[in-house]
């Protein structure tokens, strides 16, 4: 995998939701998680009705490293996910962000150039409170745990607009690296911020790393 920043405009407690979701929600998460799951397991869609006692009975029910209903149901229910569930978890996760966010893109971002890009902010005088690894610093207090070397917060919609007249300022005084990370992020968020009440409450950041 590479290394690289997910961004999806959605706010925290609509995320939050997904792991308590209400009947409407919860029915279109199935709708969104049959989606990743292959075709041969989703006529298995009946055994998450019966709970989690399902999960290991009969065989081929749970295959490793692939998504499965009963997964989905798990999450949406709040249930203990296990670590050998972790994985296929948070791809169910992406697909929910990406099928529900008002918008949603991807950049590169490797390992090895995140301090030279923070230090380079700084000495533009971006404030430190929205700096790159602040787009995923504040925490959701959600029940799926971290899956190996990854991040996953959420910034609120006032630091976002901050954010863009600070790094739009900055941009002539960046050096090439920083510039060619903070257009697309710039762009992708030009659009839903600046206005007196942007579409979506904030915005998550999921960060992996190799």
């Amino acid at each position: 995998m590479a290394d690289e920043l997910r961004l999806w405009l959605i706010g925290a407690d609509a995320v939050r939701d997904f792991f308590a979701a209400p009947p409407e929600l919860a029915e279109r998460l199935r709708e969104i998680t049959a989606t990743v799951v292959p075709a041969s397991r989703r006529s298995e869609g009946w055994r998450s009705k019966i709970g989690p006692l399902m999960r290991h009975s009969g065989p081929g029910v749970i295959q490793p490293g692939v998504p499965n209903l009963v997964d989905g149901e798990a999450m949406m229910t709040g249930r203990f996910v296990a670590a050998d569930r972790l994985g296929v978890s948070w791809i169910i996760l992406r697909a929910w962000l990406d099928a529900l966010a008002a918008a949603h893109t991807t950049i590169p971002l490797p390992a090895d150039k995140l301090d030279s890009l923070e230090f380079d902010l700084v000495r533009a005088e971006v404030p430190t409170r929205v700096s790159i690894r602040h787009l995923w610093g504040r925490g959701l207090d959600m029940p799926l745990r971290p899956d190996g070397n990854m991040s996953f917060g959420y910034m609120d919609a006032a630091s976002l607009t901050q954010l863009v007249d600070t790094w739009t300022t900055a941009l002539p005084d960046l050096e090439a690296d920083t510039v060619t990370f903070a257009t697309p992020l710039l762009e992708f968020l030009a659009g839903f911020t600046g206005t007196e009440e942007p579409p979506a409450a904030g915005m998550v950041a999921w960060w992996t790393a190799r």
